[in-house]
């Protein structure tokens, strides 16, 4: 979720000293005028235009270009909707980062908000002794044996981290080199470009063809071998064959039947109908694991967290990765915390928490990795608990390997491997051979019909597509694997589903499935911000007060254009000759210290490209796309929420603005038994916040508080409070 590094579109032309184009990123409104001098194009944009490519083509192209191994992403075949909402949040995301664009005074240089380093007055440089830092485990043997263990996609999709005592089994990562015989690299290629289309037992089928069926027959050992080396998915073999318990399926009995079908004389053309009709009967890697639901069932008794730094950045109040670490915390004082961090951060941090509110012994456990740490924890597992007739324990199912994006999946080892000291604690670790990010998945249980239902992104989909399954199978094995009645596939209109909705359950106040689901009203937050934008601009003077309240008018009486005529002509009026904003400028959008001047201005911008993607017909090309991504979103929401209320839930709509780093997202948050902990954004836009909290405190009614966790630095980096914690049930407290 929270990984979006994206290609950028090819570069079009900019008329850099049009109107339109200077102020396209305040609001869009002075593209209603013509240019003012038109540019020479550039000859790729003429090349463009000759074929009539458009921006959302050009960036469709560029997706699927992106490398994987020795193809590229076009051997995935990703569905056209999916890869357009890809598409679109790429579009949104580069032009946002051109034109919305605050730089130093100083023309052409960039301003970035430097973190606040300083510790909190009186903090000493004793440690907490309720903190317990547990003793730091040796790297792994794929780790100290130099393997090339990097961020990137996989080149063998069959690639899989294993967390066995030497550290050994992990299966093969990279593409065979030259020195590999030409058989082992021609089935490579083969299994690329097939297995996604194709599925696996064909694949695994005409893989043995290329590789010689009757040696593979004869030597069970070293035809799987071979068939890990070009890339296939083995352990996935064994849900294949006619024993619904599993049992009678291994790898070697899959192969040597393929196999011995081929050495007697059938080709893969004459064994299509047949490996396409082999039953597929998915087993769960712990026949006791259930996903934990997160619609408010349980008392929070465990959380997971993970820590970049050793500092705060800007300081208690912004909402940064720490900032929010101690927040949670202090508002779950009952709860005990597992939190892994780099080791080079280990000694600064202690140092800085010295004085956080942990009242008991091991309340908080420090994990040192060697390796480098992210904030999402949330994506690299998903909670649970394991029953046995004597026995319930939290667990955590892990994903064949921890990754991010979502157009084809990239490998990230620093997030994989620290599961290895988690386990190390007694923690419970349960493997899959599934590919998640566990923010696309979302478990709820009905209160009326007992159901539990486990809610799947799009993109969680076409990741284990791509190792060879077809869509109900991928489906039937979610469904066995977290141990829920049935799955439900939603779109992906903002990358994760926790970012585009949350559950609770609320029994007979709910709806008649005792549901209800919170969801993203991004034109009522626009609406909200721009007010809070113009206040800010009248008290720093940028704007008169006559001019302030025309525009307050023109925006309660949905005059789009009236209200931007207005508010354009002040932003013009501060544009650097490069089109950019000054950093001066934009501190008119900063109450206190550790308000985000440049984020709360950037978030004026997009509230008021919101305001305006209906009303305007841009000349720019890439401007044009980015405001027709918008209504595509809109309808992608209104499908979302069409979707669950299909499902018996009720859909309530909260102001809240959910669109990458420029997001003030309120769903995003944690449901305890009693309590609902929302993130807030603070600052200028504390009025937003009440607004949010609003909505929820009326339909929560007395029995549901809500309380606001501060998590505005952690939104400016793509997440919020559910990406930052994985949260396990008091076990006193599931009874489901």
């Amino acid at each position: 979720m929270r990984y979006v590094q994206v290609p950028t579109t090819r570069p079009g032309g900019h008329d850099l000293r049009t109107l339109f184009h200077s102020i396209i990123g305040a609001g869009l409104i002075l593209g209603l005028l013509p240019p003012r001098q038109a540019q020479p194009q550039p000859k790729q944009l003429q090349d463009s235009l000759a074929h009539k490519i458009t921006v959302e083509q050009e960036v469709l192209e560029n997706i699927q270009a992106q490398p994987i191994g020795n193809h590229t992403l076009k051997v995935l075949h990703l569905p056209q909707p999916f890869l357009r909402r890809a598409a679109d949040r790429i579009i949104r995301s580069t032009y946002q980062e051109r034109h919305h664009k605050v730089v130093w005074d100083r023309v052409g240089e960039d301003q970035e908000e430097a973190p606040d380093t300083r510790e909190p007055q009186g903090l000493g440089k004793t440690q907490n002794r309720n903190i317990k830092v547990w003793p730091r485990r040796p790297s792994s043997k794929d780790l100290e044996n130099g393997r090339p263990f990097a961020e990137s996609r996989p080149p063998l999709r069959g690639f899989r981290v294993t967390f066995a005592k030497d550290g050994s089994t992990t299966s093969p990562f990279c593409w065979p080199d030259k020195s590999a015989p030409a058989m082992i690299r021609r089935a490579a290629d083969m299994v690329a470009e097939r297995l996604a289309k194709d599925g696996l037992l064909l694949t695994t089928a005409a893989a043995i063809e290329t590789l010689g069926a009757v040696e593979m027959e004869r030597d069970p050992a070293l035809a799987i071998q071979r068939l890990a080396a070009v890339g296939l998915p083995l352990d996935l073999l064994p849900y294949f064959g006619f024993s619904k318990d599993g049992k009678d399926n291994d790898v070697r009995a899959v192969v040597g039947f393929i196999a011995g079908r081929l050495a007697k004389g059938a080709t893969v053309s004459t064994l299509r109908s047949e490996m396409l009709s082999v039953p597929f009967h998915f087993v769960p890697s712990h026949p006791g694991f259930r996903v934990v639901s997160e619609s408010g069932e349980h008392e929070i008794g465990t959380v997971r967290l993970q820590l970049t730094r050793g500092t705060y950045w800007r300081g208690p109040g912004a909402g940064g990765n720490l900032d929010l670490a101690r927040q949670l915390i202090e508002k779950l004082p009952k709860a005990s915390f597992l939190a892994s961090i780099e080791e080079k951060h280990l000694e600064p941090f202690l140092s800085l928490s010295a004085h956080w509110p942990i009242q008991r012994m091991g309340q908080l456990m420090i994990l040192p990795e060697p390796m480098a740490v992210s904030q999402w924890t949330q994506d690299n597992g998903k909670a649970g608990v394991i029953r046995t007739k004597k026995h319930l324990k939290i667990a955590t199912m892990l994903p064949r390997y921890a990754s991010r994006r979502e157009d084809g999946s990239v490998f990230v080892p620093g997030e994989s491997f620290l599961i290895e000291s988690l386990e190390s604690t007694g923690h419970t670790v349960v493997q899959s051979p599934l590919l998640f990010q566990g923010g696309n998945l979302l478990a709820v249980r009905e209160p009326v019909s007992g159901d539990r239902i486990l809610l799947i992104g799009e993109a969680e989909i076409y990741r284990n597509t791509a190792l060879g399954l077809n869509r109900r199978q991928v489906l039937e094995a979610f469904r066995i694997e977290f141990a829920v009645d049935r799955c439900v596939v939603l779109p992906a209109v903002s990358f994760h589903l926790d970012f585009d909705l949350c559950v609770r359950a609320l029994g007979e106040h709910g709806s008649p499935s005792g549901l209800v689901a919170f969801v993203n009203d991004g034109p009522a937050a626009a609406g909200i911000i721009l007010s809070l934008g113009v206040d800010a601009l009248e008290r720093h003077a940028k704007l008169d007060a006559t001019s302030a309240k025309k525009a307050r008018k023109h925006l309660k009486e949905g005059q789009a254009v009236k209200f931007l005529e207005i508010i354009g002509g002040v932003l013009g009026r501060h544009l650097n000759r490069h089109g950019h904003f000054p950093y001066s400028f934009a501190k008119c959008f900063a109450v206190d210290a550790v308000d985000s001047p440049v984020g709360n201005f950037q978030r004026f911008l997009l509230a008021m490209d919101t305001l305006v993607c209906d009303s305007i017909r841009p000349h720019d090309r890439h401007a044009a796309a980015y405001l027709r991504s918008f209504g595509r979103r809109e309808k992608d929401r209104r499908d979302l929420h069409r979707l669950l209320a299909e499902l018996g839930w009720r859909v309530v709509k909260v102001p809240s603005l959910a669109d990458g780093n420029r997001s003030i997202n309120y769903v995003n948050g944690i449901h305890d038994r009693g309590s609902y902990l929302m993130p807030v954004y603070g600052g200028l836009y504390a009025p937003l916040d009440e607004a949010a909290a609003s909505v929820f405190r009326r339909e929560f009614g007395a029995t549901v508080s809500v309380i606001p966790v501060f998590s505005g630095e952690s939104q400016r980096r793509v997440g919020a409070v559910h990406c930052s914690a994985a949260v396990y049930p008091a076990l006193s407290s599931f009874s489901n």
